[in-house]
């Protein structure tokens, strides 16, 4: 016979297969480790590095003496044109400012120095030690060496990232929505599903929509990921 198939006769095809669920899985679970494992990281006393040197990966916090009034380095990042992000970096150092490390913070944190390189604001550095980058070594490569001349120890391939906290937040944020993204999809593959057995074609569904945003969401979280921490 030949007539026509019914809905029910042809193979659904609006699903997602199991590759799309490991891939958002997947990221997801990757977000989620590293932004708790980084929150529970514990820190060190920032006078221990001055003292012994900071190592790369390790947390570091606490109240730094003196420092620079000024950035040293505003690093903007552009796409297509058009800046998104400022990363600002600064020089601290111990209360004798025979040891110096840079520092990665926000646009005003230099007005917590006076004129004598004096912390008066008593602002507190916590943060990831993280490889400069190559625009912060650059910039920084004559006054490591006017430094050493006037006995000052200047890092000129590390700085603590008083960005970690947010950056943390940021990852298990990007985790949560991916979670929420999988079953969002799951749900919304169920619903077209029952559709098409009772023959409609369902082209959009709330869970759907909703998933499309997170997506958007998720995007915009990984772009800013990948801006600040590489």
């Amino acid at each position: 016979m030949n007539g026509e198939n019914k809905p029910t006769d042809a193979v659904f095809k609006g699903g997602n297969n199991a590759a799309t669920y490991l891939i958002i899985l997947g990221i997801a679970a990757l977000m989620l480790f590293l932004g708790i494992s980084g929150m529970l990281k514990e820190h060190i006393d920032l006078s221990e590095g001055f003292e012994g040197g900071f190592e790369k990966g390790d947390y570091y916090s606490g109240v730094p003496e003196c420092g620079l009034d000024t950035a040293y380095l505003d690093l903007s990042h552009s796409i297509n044109g058009i800046t998104v992000a400022h990363e600002y970096f600064y020089i601290i150092t111990n209360e004798d400012m025979t040891s110096a490390i840079s520092v990665r913070a926000g646009k005003d944190f230099a007005k917590n120095f006076n004129e004598e390189y004096e912390n008066t604001g008593k602002v507190k550095v916590t943060g990831k030690i993280r490889k400069l980058p190559r625009e912060a070594e650059d910039s920084l490569a004559s006054m490591v060496i006017d430094g050493k001349r006037a006995g000052i120890e200047i890092d000129g391939y590390y700085y603590i990232d008083t960005k970690s906290g947010m950056l943390n937040i940021v990852k298990i944020a990007v985790g949560a929505i991916n979670v929420a993204i999988a079953i969002l999809f799951a749900v919304n593959s169920s619903i077209k599903r029952r559709a098409f057995e009772n023959g409609e074609r369902k082209l959009t569904t709330p869970a759907g929509t909703i998933a499309a945003f997170l997506l958007i969401a998720a995007g915009i979280g990984i772009i800013y990921l990948m801006l600040m921490s590489f």
